[in-house]
């Protein structure tokens, strides 16, 4: 089997046009350093977990640049830390194409409940792609 990369690389998939990235993470308080929690020592959510989604779509889409269309971040689930950041989404706009991505970071409530959620470094990504022919049968 082909990776994407290969794929895209190739043409078999069209060009990229859009990329949807989802960087969910679970959080697990007893392993993380104080510093953690203060955006101003670890960078915010988009630093540190949606720039892995601005580079592949850097890479999916072979854009040279990236401008930040709109953005947004939260702290949603932990009051007990203002400087943290567990949500944030993004819109980016590169050379004829764009990106949405979105990063978060699990409550700890529903985590517990739930084991379906994705382990904490598990990350989503969609290409859409155009392409120029027929059709291909799904």
């Amino acid at each position: 089997m082909k990776s994407a990369g290969e794929l895209v690389k190739a043409g078999a998939i069209g060009q990229v046009i859009q990329t949807i990235g989802l960087g969910p993470h679970r959080m697990n308080l007893s392993t993380l350093p104080e510093w953690f929690f203060d955006k101003a020592k670890f960078g915010g959510i988009l630093c540190d977990i949606a720039s892995h989604q601005f580079d592949q779509y850097l890479f999916f889409t072979g854009s040279t640049q990236a401008e930040v269309v709109s953005s947004q971040v939260g702290n949603v689930h932990y009051p007990q830390y203002p400087k943290f950041e567990d949500f944030g989404d993004v819109m980016l706009r590169g050379n004829g194409n764009s990106a949405r991505t979105n990063a978060c970071i699990s409550n700890p409530i529903v985590e517990a409940s739930s084991e379906t959620l994705p382990s904490r470094r598990s990350c989503r990504m969609s290409l859409c792609c155009a392409r120029v022919g027929p059709a291909i049968p799904c």
